[in-house]
């Protein structure tokens, strides 16, 4: 069985943020929780004023391996649609959405920085990490 982390921070939306390019990522976000169990499980939301908002996750042995693994995870999700218990599907973005999310990234140079504090209660671990996710 994985060791559990808890992470909690900022996530920062950097450079030139458009309202189209926040709205392309708010779906991410609900995506990133991955069934509840890991990834980012809470975050408030974003506008062209407000680029930084406070979020609480949980990380599969680390946060921040949790982190790498979001593109193949997000992939994965895409192709398997996984349901929730009730035969719902957990989420509905489209390979397209997603698409488009990087697109707008790449073309326009924006970062998405995550500073957080992680925890790993049965080990004792306690670490800061800042990390950037871009779209090449």
């Amino acid at each position: 069985m994985a060791n559990i982390s808890s992470a909690s921070g900022k996530i920062t939306l950097k450079g030139d943020w458009t309202q189209e390019a926040i709205d392309a990522f708010e779906p991410m976000l609900d995506v990133w929780g991955f069934y509840g169990e890991y990834g980012i499980q809470d975050c408030g939301g974003f506008d062209e004023e407000h680029l930084t908002s406070d979020f609480f996750g949980c990380g599969r042995w680390s946060f921040s391996g949790t982190l790498e693994s979001f593109e193949d995870w997000t992939r994965d999700w895409l192709k398997e649609k996984p349901k929730n218990p009730n035969g719902e599907l957990i989420h509905t973005l489209t390979e397209e959405q997603y698409e488009n999310f990087l697109k707008i990234m790449c073309e326009n140079n924006l970062v998405i920085e995550v500073d957080f504090e992680d925890v790993e209660e049965s080990c004792g671990g306690h670490i800061h990490e800042i990390g950037q996710s871009t779209s090449e």
